[in-house]
């Protein structure tokens, strides 16, 4: 939440975008899920910053179908083409040695998820 709040002066000049990232500040609503990291100091910290807290109902993913489908397509389009990836499902990695494979760093990643 801290780097979506922030201004990202940096990410012009660091990643060689077009474009200035122009998207910082406190929103005033946070869509969430229910999901188990969710816990009470998310919502003290939304409390404290005048975050409005909003859960979505359990198992209906069109209740945030836009961030489903980014998700989806970094999975898609990014992570599972890169070498070392851990796939969807263990099955499908079958003997695979993942991590004999993985050749992105954080700061690669970093900035493919800027682009």
């Amino acid at each position: 939440m801290l780097y979506a709040f922030l201004p990202k002066e940096h990410v012009q000049t660091q990643f060689h975008t077009q474009h200035a990232y122009l998207a910082f500040g406190i929103p005033e609503v946070l869509v969430v899920d229910n999901g188990m990291e969710l816990d009470r100091d998310l919502e003290l910290a939304c409390l404290q910053l005048g975050i409005e807290l909003q859960h979505m109902p359990v198992r209906k993913p069109w209740f945030k179908g836009s961030i489903e489908r980014w998700f989806r397509t970094l999975n898609t389009d990014l992570i599972h083409v890169t070498p070392g990836t851990t796939f969807s499902h263990f099955l499908e990695r079958g003997d695979y040695q993942s991590q004999h494979h993985a050749c992105i760093t954080l700061d690669k990643l970093w900035e493919l998820l800027h682009l």
